[in-house]
């Protein structure tokens, strides 16, 4: 986490640097030039827990200012952006490009650069499928769990070939239980029967209904979920909302949230009545 070199102003909540940083004198946690943070936004009532990746790019050394030297509309490369990249079901992942011009000459390729270095070393090149004059586009899949990787966008036309800014993500690592879970917006998953969470790095999860939870599958259908109150507690598609307690060896029934706190009626409590 690279929190420590970021401050929010109170009064406009702009979050910036505290000091500049130089892409050739990397200083976040793992030197990619990629700083992460996690921030929590609220109106009040309802809390929000974003991951942020803010990147730092190299400047355009080679930039001239208008003049003589610059090139002619004869030897003009294809301009290209990238979209951020969508988790599709069975651990695939939807990526997705757009030509913004088509520089000198007609578009002759488009696709995509792929690796799990910054600096693209050994990259895996995609071709993609045109969706139409501006749009192209790919479904990748048999990537390595719960690693970080890096991309881009590329187009070729006779004056040779350009590249989009790069973009990053992580594949999961909760496979077994999110595989069937629709990807809502700012990062948040909707799961048929177990409800909509936000995904964190190393198993956490911030559930809408019972907040921070430690997630780890059970190898086949269930899932393992720990809270700080009710430590370990196992649950399925078939069972949800009943919980078993390790804790108590007794099933809970979760009722619903209420004030911000999580609801369980707790069988171990039950008295029988003579």
């Amino acid at each position: 986490d690279d929190q420590h070199f970021f401050e929010l102003n109170s009064t406009s909540g702009a979050l910036s640097f505290i000091t500049p940083k130089d892409y050739e004198n990397p200083e976040d946690s793992n030197s990619d030039n990629i700083y992460e943070l996690s921030i929590v936004v609220s109106d009040g009532q309802q809390f929000v827990p974003l991951n942020l990746y803010i990147q730092v790019t190299d400047e355009f050394e080679e930039y001239q200012p208008p003049g003589p030297n610059i090139p002619d509309s004869q030897d003009r490369k294809p301009i290209v952006r990238v979209d951020k990249i969508t988790r599709l079901q069975n651990d695939s992942y939807f990526i997705r490009g757009e030509i913004l011009a088509n520089g000198s000459s007609s578009i002759l390729d488009v696709g995509f650069v792929l690796s799990d270095s910054i600096h693209f070393q050994e990259p895996i090149h995609l071709i993609a499928q045109e969706d139409d004059d501006t749009f192209f586009s790919l479904i990748i899949s048999d990537l390595k769990k719960n690693t970080n990787y890096y991309y881009r966008a590329s187009a070729s036309n006779l004056s040779g070939e350009s590249y989009s800014s790069i973009k990053k993500f992580r594949t999961s690592d909760l496979s077994h239980w999110t595989e069937k879970s629709t990807e809502l917006e700012a990062g948040w998953m909707l799961s048929d029967w177990f409800g909509s969470f936000l995904p964190f790095e190393n198993n956490w999860i911030f559930h809408s209904e019972l907040g921070w939870v430690y997630a780890v599958s059970d190898g086949h259908d269930g899932l393992w979920l720990w809270t700080e109150e009710y430590n370990w507690q196992w649950t399925s598609a078939d069972v949800w909302p009943f919980l078993f307690s390790n804790r108590t060896s007794n099933w809970l029934y979760f009722i619903k949230r209420i004030n911000g706190q999580p609801i369980f009626y707790d069988y171990s409590e039950t008295v029988s009545n003579p």
